[in-house]
């Protein structure tokens, strides 16, 4: 395992609030192996385990172990993750109602733009 797979566990670690003890509490590890996997001290982990992982970290094994093999197009971020995550939390109108907020803050123009200040569409 890589330290760039390590700084992605820990990244979708803090960004769901949780500390090391309670990622490890999650998939039945103590707080020194999510240290360790961090860290890139864990070379191997087992398929199970990289499955517990994901499901605690809101993500599929396949994006967090091998994300060279998908094409980054379809590789949602972090905050994507989270969001649909918490979209799915939500009953159908909530959804609805979040569906309803996103397009109010598009509309109130906030959306992605280059460096010139220019809107990138396809973003």
């Amino acid at each position: 395992m890589g330290d760039k797979i390590g700084s992605r566990i820990k990244e979708l670690r803090t960004s769901l609030g949780l500390t090391q003890e309670e990622l490890g509490d999650l998939i039945g590890v103590k707080k020194a192996a999510i240290n360790k996997y961090e860290s890139g001290l864990v070379k191997n982990i087992k398929r199970d385990m990289q499955a517990r992982l994901a499901e605690a970290l809101h993500t599929d094994p396949a994006s967090l172990f091998y994300p060279d093999a998908i094409s980054s197009e379809y590789v949602l971020s972090s905050s994507e993750e989270i969001l649909i995550s918490k979209f799915r939390e939500l009953n159908d109108e909530g959804q609805a109602e979040l569906i309803k907020q996103a397009n109010l803050l598009i509309a109130g123009g906030y959306i992605k733009s280059d460096k010139n200040g220019m809107v990138d569409k396809n973003a």
